[in-house]
């Protein structure tokens, strides 16, 4: 108990070192700084240029849903496919249309799940997660994807998506 109390002091007395904003009569509001850009500044090369996009249940088509334990997903190998991260560049900002598709000649992972947009191959699922799907679903359960967050810096770049499925009642015809 005594060293609950002593944490509680000390923390007391660092709030009050802690110098405060003071608001001034050119800033009426200490809490408001206006946003400026320089354009003389150019954007630093090593800067992840990224973006948030359009996503959600609002863009799905009905009865499908985010898979749980699918969501904000890395795609794997991006960083490898010159291919894919030209397309994350001229793509960023916009609505990105990514499907999944099975590979089950795949020599590496019979599991696997490409990730593409177009023809363009962006990557894979973590083979975890295709693994969970292989176990749990029928390989004739549509898969499907909506892009979620991208972005690039020099000659890399990364994208995350959700993997969505059918709705639970619909899925469990799927189940194995």
């Amino acid at each position: 108990m005594e060293f609950l109390l002593i944490i509680l002091a000390a923390a007391a007395v660092v709030w009050f070192l802690i110098p405060k904003n003071k608001k001034s009569k050119d800033h009426p509001s200490s809490t408001h700084v206006p946003l400026t850009i320089n354009t003389n500044t150019p954007i630093k090369q090593d800067a992840w240029h990224s973006v948030d996009l359009d996503w959600g249940k609002k863009y799905r088509p009905v009865g499908i849903v985010a898979m749980q334990g699918g969501t904000d997903i890395g795609v794997k190998g991006v960083a490898k496919r010159p291919e894919a991260i030209a397309l994350i560049k001229k793509q960023i900002g916009s609505k990105m249309p990514v499907a999944l598709e099975r590979e089950p000649d795949n020599k590496f992972d019979e599991n696997a799940v490409a990730v593409k947009c177009g023809n363009t191959m962006l990557g894979y699922l973590p083979t975890d997660l295709a693994g969970d799907i292989a176990a749990q679903f029928s390989t004739d359960m549509p898969l499907a994807a909506e892009a979620r967050r991208c972005g690039w810096k020099e000659d890399t770049a990364f994208i995350a998506i959700n993997v969505l499925v059918p709705a639970a009642k619909d899925r469990k015809k799927y189940e194995i």
